[in-house]
């Protein structure tokens, strides 16, 4: 019987080893820096994306002021020419065509100031643009180191639960089929510890004392399945 405990306790080193790499193996899969990561990139490219249109719409009324300024410009230059260049018209169309021009001229001017203006926010976007992509660029290369890491992870993960799998089985081939029938519904009904050695009369499953006449009645009657009144391991003396 206790070459079978023996085994037991083998057999249970194995199966916390691979409760302990599953639930790595689960909060690894959430990893939730690399969730923080893609939150980052996500609100930076929203930022991007809402900087692109705005900086588009931009773009399409400077060409708009281009040309309005253009149509001001050729309007100047036909009249300035009809003023030096025609000799038959009177003071007052004379007048009127400078005051035309005078308006083109003021309208050309707020045109001009316009279009600075729309230039310089351009200016200010790019730089922003150029800001958000070189975080977007870290960003990336962070999600791509973190992803490394994680594979490199869950792979030396996985090995071990096949090297431990492979162990698992054969010592299978060699228990006692009653005594793993009895350590198994005690892992199933939810002990980590299903049996523990009794040492200076202290379970080692739950480190509880235990009253010295019922540690030297285990002791004498170790031939037989003994728990742990605290925890109900199967106790196993030296």
């Amino acid at each position: 019987m206790v070459k079978e405990f023996e085994k037991l306790l083998l057999l249970q080193d194995i199966d916390v080893n691979i409760d302990s790499i599953n639930a790595f193996l689960a909060e690894l899969t959430k990893n939730e820096d690399l969730a923080e990561i893609n939150r980052e990139l996500k609100e930076l490219n929203l930022a991007k994306n809402q900087l692109l249109e705005k900086l588009s719409a931009l773009r399409i009324a400077i060409k708009e002021l281009d040309a309005r300024g253009i149509e001001s410009e050729n309007k100047i230059h036909r009249l300035t020419e009809k003023l030096y260049n025609e000799k038959d018209h009177g003071i007052k169309e004379l007048q009127a065509m400078q005051s035309e021009v005078d308006h083109q001229q003021e309208l050309k001017n707020v045109i001009d100031d316009q279009e600075i203006e729309l230039l310089m926010e351009v200016e200010s976007i790019e730089n922003k643009l150029n800001v958000i992509q070189e975080s977007i660029s870290l960003s990336e290369e962070k999600l791509a180191q973190n992803l490394k890491s994680t594979e490199a992870q869950l792979s030396t993960a996985k090995l071990k639960l096949d090297d431990l799998a492979t162990k698992r089985l054969e010592l299978l081939d060699n228990l006692n089929s009653e005594y793993l029938e009895i350590y198994s519904n005690l892992r199933a009904h939810g002990m980590q510890i299903a049996i523990a050695r009794l040492i200076n009369n202290k379970c080692m499953g739950c480190s509880v004392d235990i009253a010295v006449h019922e540690a030297d009645l285990i002791r004498r009657s170790s031939e037989v399945i003994n728990y742990c009144e605290q925890c109900g391991c199967i106790l196993v003396v030296e």
